[in-house]
């Protein structure tokens, strides 16, 4: 397969051509990851589409809401520290390759702070690239989903 077949490659290009990713700021770049998360993952068809019970969607949402809550500066970077280490526990019970497996692991993209993400070395890039390859692991045309959210955030 061409790399540029895959569609989070395609996708994270496509994005580049209308966006300077390069310049995003890591709390504008958390501000669409939990935006997207929130408003196109959680909705309640996408979650029974990806097979979410309830009990796997609650320990998902708790996770998304402390990472949320970090960037609203509701609780300290401590307190996000210990949210991580306990959805990474979490997210090795779950079974390999499964739905919940692959949405947690896109909500603890944003349970990290800009230092511990050493988003200033790796920058938004790496950071994007990343999110849109655990968003292929969800399945196609999520990619697309985000791609599309991301242009409409920047009005572009």
């Amino acid at each position: 397969m061409d790399i540029y077949e895959r569609e989070d490659i395609y996708e994270y290009d496509e994005l580049e051509k209308v966006i300077d990713i390069k310049n995003i700021s890591f709390e504008k770049l958390m501000g669409v990851l939990i935006g997207f998360t929130f408003s196109e993952l959680f909705a309640k068809d996408n979650l029974r589409k990806l097979i979410i019970d309830s009990e796997a969607e609650e320990i998902i949402r708790h996770y998304a809401l402390q990472g949320k809550a970090f960037f609203d500066k509701s609780i300290t970077k401590e307190a996000l520290f210990e949210e991580r280490i306990s959805a990474w526990g979490k997210h090795d019970e779950f079974p390999k390759d499964s739905a919940p497996k692959n949405l947690l692991r896109l909500v603890i993209y944003f349970l990290y702070d800009e230092k511990t993400a050493r988003y200033d070395n790796s920058g938004p890039e790496l950071y994007l690239e990343a999110f849109f390859s655990s968003l292929l692991d969800l399945g196609g045309g999520y990619c697309t989903q985000f791609r599309r959210y991301m242009k409409e955030y920047y009005n572009v």
